[in-house]
């Protein structure tokens, strides 16, 4: 988290005017993940907030320990998701960007379950997005 805050933090054409608040859990025990994979699910869907957001905004960034799990909250003051489209988000190739491929977030997801973890979101239009990331704190990720 400390390197994708860093990366973030470092490039202002990404980050814009967008305030970016960590509330970073530092007694969160360690899990097994691969550190690669992660990373790229936490790009993923930070690329996709900044984006929504238009370089204004908040976003803030949590991590918890709760019910023997490590969870990740990515919370954004964006437009927030339409109905039609969170029902089918995680879905491989749909999309709602001109340019986009639709597979970033169905990259993400698969990697969050190969971890045996679940990618969630929650969003309502014109009030932003929530997406959390919910891993196992013991086990090995099933890669």
């Amino acid at each position: 988290m400390d390197e994708i805050l860093s990366a973030i933090k470092a490039d202002k054409r990404l980050l814009g005017n967008v305030a970016l608040e960590e509330a970073l859990d530092k007694n969160l025990p360690p899990f097994p993940f691969d550190k690669d994979q992660l990373q790229q699910v936490l790009w993923n869907i930070i690329l996709n907030a900044l984006e929504a957001m238009g370089k204004k905004g908040r976003l803030k960034l949590t991590t918890a320990s709760e019910d023997k799990q490590a969870v990740i909250h990515i919370d954004d003051t964006g437009p927030g998701i339409p109905v039609e489209s969170l029902k089918r988000i995680f879905q491989p190739f749909h999309t709602t960007k001109k340019q986009g491929t639709g597979l970033g977030l169905s990259i993400a997801q698969r990697i969050v379950m190969a971890h045996q973890g679940q990618l969630l979101v929650e969003s309502q239009p014109g009030r932003g997005s929530r997406f959390s990331i919910r891993l196992p704190l013991r086990g090995e990720p099933a890669l």
